[in-house]
């Protein structure tokens, strides 16, 4: 499996979770790799508000080391559903002060109008 590559996304990004617009940008950056992708949304497009940093991290050879988030919605709860890097290494600073979620722990994730 190769390095990851990163490009931006030319479709807009939404994620709902408990019928809240957690995030809408067309800002986003995609990070694929071995056929897989993760979408890195800006904290500027997102309502941080909802989110809180979680203890621990972990290590990517090609990104760096990735701190968590979890996302809180009225009651409801997704623990680690987002990921940061925030001093990431020199090929992935277009990722900096960007979030990526797994899109199967929140409600509704669209790249353009298709749910991922």
């Amino acid at each position: 499996m190769g390095a990851p590559k990163v490009e931006q996304e030319k479709e807009r990004i939404r994620i709902i979770f408990n019928n809240e617009v957690i995030a809408d940008t067309t800002n986003a950056y995609r990070v694929s790799q071995g056929g897989s992708a993760a979408y890195y949304i800006p904290t500027a497009d997102m309502k941080m508000e909802y989110l809180g940093r979680v203890p621990g991290s972990t290590y990517c050879p090609w990104k760096g080391t990735a701190s968590y988030w979890t996302l809180s919605v009225g009651e409801k709860k997704a623990e680690n559903v987002a990921w940061s890097y925030e001093d990431p290494k020199e090929s992935f600073l277009a990722i900096k002060g960007y979030l990526a979620f797994y899109t199967g722990r929140v409600d509704a994730f669209y790249v353009g109008e298709k749910k991922a």
